[in-house]
């Protein structure tokens, strides 16, 4: 049952994208774009560590006090992945 629900999340982003994409009618990348680019790369992350953590072969390091490191930096990685994009598009 879980191994569908990233797919199904990706679909659902690309849905998304693409509704956005229609409705501005821009021809190169908006800033909001970016947005769906991490989520798709977050999501692809959250499906390995599903793949690592349900394995028989585990990393140390993700396997230590039931998968804590992942759920501790989720939400740091996206915020910098979110501020490097926001900087990098209106600072650069």
């Amino acid at each position: 049952m879980w191994a569908k629900a990233p797919g199904t999340v990706m679909l659902v982003v690309a849905v998304q994208h693409s509704s956005l994409r229609s409705t501005t009618g821009s021809a190169g990348v908006v800033y909001a774009e970016y947005f769906y680019f991490i989520l798709y790369l977050v999501i692809a992350l959250v499906a390995l560590n599903v793949v690592e953590y349900t394995s028989t072969r585990r990393l140390r390091l993700l396997d230590r006090n039931g998968n804590m490191a992942a759920r501790l930096l989720y939400w740091p990685v996206v915020t910098v992945l979110l501020l490097t994009t926001t900087v990098a598009v209106f600072l650069l």
